[in-house]
């Protein structure tokens, strides 16, 4: 259950409640938005390496999901922290000092 800041309604969301829309010719903003007030909160920007980094987990996910060693799992968790480190510099670099 989420509650939107601004009006303090409470809803959820599913994957047909997110979408993603160019910004630029490069960063595309994936977001949601609250069914009550229509504040608009974003889930994540991303450039080219990011959804290319995003397709190169997801494709480990699938060929690794039967074989969940340490070293699989320590190896996606790091990707992992790659994107989110990545995705937090874009962010910074889209939304400037938001």
């Amino acid at each position: 259950m989420l509650f939107c800041f601004r009006c303090k309604g409470e809803f959820k969301i599913t994957a047909k409640d997110i979408f993603t829309v160019p910004i630029d010719s490069e960063v595309e903003k994936t977001y949601f938005t609250c069914p009550h007030c229509g504040v608009e909160y974003v889930v994540l920007y991303t450039d080219a390496k990011i959804r290319q980094a995003i397709k190169k987990i997801n494709e480990a996910n699938q060929k690794g999901k039967h074989n969940l060693t340490e070293l699989f799992l320590q190896r996606r968790v790091k990707m992992i922290n790659k994107v989110t480190e990545m995705a937090k510099e874009l962010k910074i670099k889209v939304e400037g000092g938001r």
